[in-house]
């Protein structure tokens, strides 16, 4: 006796109809009469009479019919228990981008009623690489520039790792709304001159390595003061409290960037951003897949177009 014999045995009882109940479970009528039969001979019962009409149950049938439906609810049960205690496991690496967050905050709540394992780990670039390599993290999320474009994807070839593009932006400044520059329009990359960098720190051992992997968009050689912090926290508060400034994506995200932060496009014509989702794997799964969407809807919803190139 077997699961799929009760299951094939309960659905022509209610069928009342060995080939209404083949048509139900997509099996043939002569599989579904011979496992009927092997449960019969085994029993030692007859469970049905045949008729022209169909099958009706037997008084045995009938007994056997009640134990047949519990066994089977009890099957029912021990799945839902499993599938319910299956962890959902999703971890994603990124450069320090807002959006990112958005996209992870948004995958959490609509995951709230699931057991789960997220991670989401904000790092330098060389980081978001070797994790996804390294299959640490299913997705990383890094950006190529005018300036780290060709040493980038040839590392990423080298490791047989895809880039798929989202979203192509124009370069911003980030300062606080209180800074002198914050009322412009637009900003020449000379104006920033009287002002300190605020960068990610690559940990790279000198400035050519560094420069090629860094988030920011433009490179600004040899600033006279520049200020090297590790996560976005530290950066958002040293932007808001100070005249120093930074460069990304321009993306501002309420109760993720603060508001007392500010995005002023950038006067130059040679430095787009193109932030994308790296993977090792061809085949993306469902999280993944639904994570990637959330990142869109993200940037969507936070990018204003007319800003972009």
């Amino acid at each position: 006796m077997n699961f799929q014999q009760l299951k094939y045995f309960a659905e022509t009882a209610k069928q009342n109809s060995i080939s209404g109940a083949a048509s139900k479970l997509y099996v043939s009528q002569p599989a579904l009469s011979a496992a009927i039969k092997e449960l019969e001979t085994e029993l030692d019962i007859r469970l049905f009479d045949r008729n022209s009409k169909g099958v009706t149950l037997t008084n045995d049938g009938l007994s056997f019919l009640r134990l047949a439906l519990e066994i089977l609810e009890k099957v029912d049960d021990v799945k839902k228990i499993y599938k319910n205690s299956t962890t959902l496991k999703f971890q994603v690496s990124s450069q320090h981008y807002a959006f990112v967050i958005d996209a992870f905050i948004n995958f959490i709540n609509i995951n709230e009623n699931k057991k789960f394992n997220l991670r989401v780990k904000e790092t330098k670039t060389l980081n978001v690489i070797e994790d996804v390599y390294q299959n640490k993290s299913h997705l990383g999320i890094i950006c190529l520039t005018e300036s780290n474009k060709n040493v980038i994807v040839n590392l990423l070839e080298k490791k047989s790792i895809l880039f798929n593009e989202l979203i192509t932006v124009h370069p911003h400044i980030f300062i606080r709304r209180t800074h002198p520059l914050a009322q412009h329009k637009k900003i020449n990359i000379r104006e920033l001159t009287n002002y300190p960098a605020v960068m990610y720190a690559q940990n790279n051992s000198d400035f050519l390595s560094e420069m090629f992997f860094m988030e920011e968009a433009i490179v600004i050689e040899d600033p006279d003061r520049v200020i090297y912090t590790h996560d976005r926290g530290s950066m958002n508060n040293i932007l808001s409290n100070t005249n120093s400034y930074t460069i990304g994506t321009g993306c501002l995200i309420k109760d993720i960037i603060p508001d007392e932060i500010t995005a002023v496009p950038i006067e130059h014509d040679n430095g787009e951003m193109v932030i994308g989702w790296i993977h090792s794997n061809n085949n993306i799964s469902e999280e993944e897949d639904l994570f990637i969407s959330l990142l869109k809807q993200s940037l969507d919803k936070n990018f204003i177009r007319d800003t972009q190139k």
